[in-house]
């Protein structure tokens, strides 16, 4: 007689068989050497022998056995993490709901777009900043945390077409890159988080020689 335990394996079920005729042969041996008087010493030697060699042999089936379980189950919990997989698959993926418009943006998603909620100007061939620019800063800073706390800001610094002559910058991009990052101190200053703001220099953006030239622009990306 041959029992057998049932093995899942690439969705192939194989079939393992526990010898149990190993157990009779061990029990007629058994039976052999304790009911017959008339058997000699090699006879007796020759049967002690082979139940051992039978012994063993049930010893490797238990053994296998064994592996043959737990292999098993090591199969039946990767099937089971495979379906699970399969079946997220076939769900598609998860969605889940966008930000509030005035409270949270992703950065760069709306790459150079935006809105302009406030400028500042500077004198010639300056980058500091007047009380009266600070004032006005200090408004848009209320503006960004009120209205913009989610979004990412952009200062862009700008210059007229009038070349430095004196000072430490040796070029109008300089200086405008100045500007913004004087703009971006400031707001810092009013709680604004230095990590939503970066800072760009536009250079000269008019031949003009013009107030309007010499600013600072505070972006909001992506408000409309």
């Amino acid at each position: 007689m041959a029992g057998f335990t049932d093995v899942v394996k690439g969705g192939r079920r194989i079939s393992v068989s526990i010898s149990v005729s190993i157990g009779v042969a061990m029990v007629l041996v058994a039976t052999t050497l304790t009911g017959c008087n008339n058997v000699s010493k090699e006879q007796y030697d020759a049967l002690a022998q082979e139940n051992e060699q039978i012994r063993q042999q049930l010893n490797q089936q238990q053994v296998s056995i064994k592996r043959s379980e737990a292999e098993a189950a090591r199969l039946q919990t990767e099937n089971d993490q495979l379906r699970t997989a399969a079946t997220q698959a076939s769900q598609g993926p998860t969605l889940y709901p966008g930000p509030e418009r005035e409270t949270s943006r992703p950065r760069d998603v709306y790459n150079d777009s935006g809105r302009t909620v406030g400028t500042v100007n500077f004198a010639s061939g300056a980058d500091t900043l007047d009380k009266s620019m600070t004032s006005k800063l200090d408004s848009i800073a209320n503006t960004l945390k009120s209205r913009y706390s989610g979004y990412d800001i952009r200062v862009e610094g700008h210059a007229d077409g009038a070349r430095p002559t004196k000072g430490k910058y040796k070029s109008n991009e300089e200086l405008s890159e100045a500007r913004a990052a004087a703009v971006k101190r400031y707001l810092v200053q009013k709680g604004i988080s230095s990590s939503r703001i970066t800072t760009v220099g536009r250079g000269s953006t008019t031949n003009k020689v013009s107030r309007d030239g010499r600013r600072a622009d505070v972006v909001v990306i992506g408000a409309n």
